[in-house]
């Protein structure tokens, strides 16, 4: 049955029928209940954009501090440190790789893995993912969709952009990491007028635009945010040009009746819906077979629908069996539900920091800064003393007794308040310690330590960011399940693609296997990160003393290459060439090769002296006009020296091929000899490393 019974390879698509009222209906009120759960982390999510963007004041304060003069002085230290764990992302990236669980498979599946990084290398899946784990850190969440655009390409592409956190919206009962568990999630986009009727057709506009208004005659709420003179005039045309509609994409899944049965080709256990299980049974009743043993199930079925307010604009099937709307998640708020990232705790810091260092700058620019406290009579001119007194190289006359009466003093301006600047510090100081990102990690460390105790400091503050970096491992094995899914139903057309053999870089076509393989995602880590090459490379050094002996596989050592500081393509040249076999001795073979032209020449002479024999014999048994003929005796000596001769014509004959097949032999002879040497100049290494030579 190959792959059993599939309506299409394609993602089904279910025009709006007469329950698509009932459906939005349904899909709108998770929508205002995702809403109302998660308006205060959307507010909360908007100001710690805001600090790290540097704007750490709010319009309330900044406007009381112009009021009363004073500068509402912004030092952003947020912004670095949350640059340290983004940039610690960049240099240690992953890898997705699959592993088949059958026999067979290990071709396949590492087809698919250079398939999967030929994807994510065209559509630059790397730095959307990036982005998004810096909404990670900064919000709590970071989203991704994975999904096939045909806008560049009529074959379709395959892509994977990261999302705004502000537009998703999800299930506020969901509570494990990644939303694992959630029922439904959503993407809110607004469109301007021109925008959605190119995407999705001016009659969907009007539908849309009439819906609208009906809503708000009723008085009932409307999605749809269309301005008031959209509406149409007593001539019927359209005046705002600049109107926008907001369209939700809403995936979610149901519990559906399904069926669990044994593909008689694989011996896997497959899923199929209802409908597939009624024709699977028809078409063995067609065949006078047995229906095929199956176990009813309920399992999850994903779909997808668009919507614009009460009008149904798209629903359709996900073929994948998973959402396409990725998230990762960071920490969760128990109590309050909602989940968060580093800025939550250095915003008070930061915030309290920039007010002490305005307050401290109001006081310095207020107290007294010079002045003069005298008694009248103390100048001998007093208006040339008060011109000249604040330049340091004028000379100004005072009275006799003046400045031993001290009738001239300096005013003392006030002290600052005792404990300001130790709260100043105290506020710097404490974003380290609030967010566990330490100084070594920024790289302002200004004392002497060694470098193995500030690689030490370095992975202990990672640790304290576990939570983060875990979210984003379990987020590249969900996104590549449904990568792995896209990959064989959609792209498997035979188009070229190009994947990292053993052969170094080679342009495949990418097939589509039959039957239904089931494979592992793993997450590793990636050879093209920088920080993991020079890691690895580092500690290849210092085993290479050992490893130098070692009988490794010339393809170990081209594998090793991946991770020097080489540049890629030249790593590839040598490992390619360390791979290929050694060329044979020219000497030796130009010996075989006339070896085998004598011995051919040999046969050849041996063979025409068998069948002059032969003819001779044949001539000699004929009976001649008055001549005796032979003897038996003379016969059977001539039939003797023709079955030798033919003999050693058939043994030359075989000593050629012998002798051609050594000389096709003679590289792979030349390997083995080059692997016996090592072999040997390690064993005797070994010896006098034993015996203390």
């Amino acid at each position: 049955m190959g792959r059993m019974i599939e309506a299409n390879d394609n993602e089904r698509e279910a025009s709006p029928s007469g329950d698509s009222k009932e459906l939005v209906e349904r899909l709108r009120k998770w929508e205002d209940e995702s809403r109302r759960a998660h308006s205060r982390w959307k507010k909360h999510a908007k100001e710690w954009y805001d600090l790290v963007a540097g704007e750490q004041w709010s319009q309330e304060d900044k406007a009381s501090l112009l009021d009363q003069m004073r500068v509402p002085i912004t030092f952003n230290r947020v912004g670095p440190m949350i640059d340290a764990v983004t940039g610690a992302e960049v240099l240690n990236r992953q890898a997705v790789v699959f592993y088949g669980r059958e026999l067979g498979d290990a071709q396949v599946s590492e087809v698919l893995t250079g398939a999967a990084d030929w994807v994510r290398d065209q559509c630059d899946a790397e730095d959307h993912e990036s982005d998004a784990f810096g909404d990670l850190v900064i919000c709590g969440m970071g989203w991704t969709e994975t999904f096939l655009d045909y806008e560049d390409s009529p074959e379709g592409d395959i892509k994977v952009p990261r999302i705004d956190p502000l537009e998703m919206g999800w299930d506020p009962a969901s509570k494990e990491r990644n939303l694992a568990d959630s029922r439904y999630r959503y993407r809110v986009r607004s469109y301007d007028k021109d925008t959605f009727k190119a995407k999705f057709g001016s009659e969907i506009y009007d539908r849309v635009l009439a819906a609208q208004e009906q809503e708000s005659d009723d008085g009932s709420r409307s999605d749809v945010d269309i301005a008031q003179d959209e509406y149409r005039n007593d001539t019927g045309s359209n005046q705002n040009q600049r109107a926008r509609v907001t369209v939700t994409q809403m995936q979610w899944f149901d519990l559906e009746d399904g069926f669990a049965v044994e593909n008689p080709q694989s011996g896997m256990i497959e899923a199929i819906d209802k409908d597939q299980y009624k024709a699977l049974v028809q078409m063995a009743l067609a065949q006078q077979m047995p229906p095929p043993q199956a176990a009813k199930q309920k399992r999850k079925t994903y779909y997808q629908a668009l919507y614009a307010g009460p009008v149904l604009i798209e629903k359709k099937q996900l073929r994948c069996n998973h959402f396409t709307l990725k998230a990762m998640t960071g920490k969760r708020d128990r109590n309050r539900g909602m989940w968060y990232g580093l800025v939550r705790a250095m915003a008070d810091p930061q915030m309290w920091a920039n007010k002490w260092l305005s307050q401290l700058l109001h006081i310095i620019n207020t107290n007294a800064k010079g002045g003069l406290l005298f008694e009248t009579g103390a100048f001998a001119n007093q208006q040339k003393a008060e011109k000249e007194w604040a330049r340091p190289d004028s000379l100004t006359e005072l009275n006799p007794g003046a400045l031993a009466g001290n009738r001239v003093q300096p005013k003392v301006p006030p002290p600052l308040p005792a404990g300001l600047k130790d709260l100043l510090e105290f506020s710097v100081e404490s974003l380290p310690q609030v967010s566990g990102i330490n100084l070594e990690m920024l790289g302002l460390v200004q004392r002497e330590q060694a470098g193995v105790l500030e690689q030490q400091r370095k992975r202990s503050g990672y640790a304290i960011l576990a939570v983060f970096f875990d979210a984003l491992r379990k987020y590249r094995k969900e996104q590549g399940r449904v990568l792995l899914d896209y990959i064989q139903r959609y792209i498997s057309d035979g188009r070229l693609i190009r994947i990292k053999g053993k052969a170094g870089q080679q342009y495949v076509p990418l097939v589509r296997q039959p039957g239904v393989a089931r494979y592992d995602v793993v997450v590793d880590e990636a050879p093209m990160s920088a920080n993991q090459k020079d890691m690895v490379w580092s500690m290849l050094t210092q085993m290479m003393p050992m490893l130098k002996d070692a009988p490794l596989p010339m393809d170990v050592w081209s594998k090793l290459l991946e991770y020097s500081p080489l540049p890629s393509s030249l790593s590839a040249e040598i490992g390619k060439a360390l791979t290929q076999p050694p060329p044979p001795d020219p000497l030796a073979q130009r010996a075989k090769e006339a070896e085998v032209a004598a011995l051919e020449g040999d046969a050849a002479q041996k063979h025409s002296a068998a069948q002059l024999n032969l003819a001779k014999a044949f001539e000699a048994g004929m009976p001649q006009p008055g001549a005796v003929g032979p003897t038996p005796l003379d016969q059977m000596t001539a039939q003797g020296t023709m079955q030798k001769d033919q003999s050693a014509a058939m043994l030359n004959v075989e000593k050629a091929k012998k002798t051609a097949m050594e000389t096709a032999l003679l590289p792979m002879q030349a390997r083995q000899k080059a692997e016996a040497d090592r072999m040997k100049a390690q064993q005797a290494g070994q010896a006098r490393y034993a015996v203390g030579v």
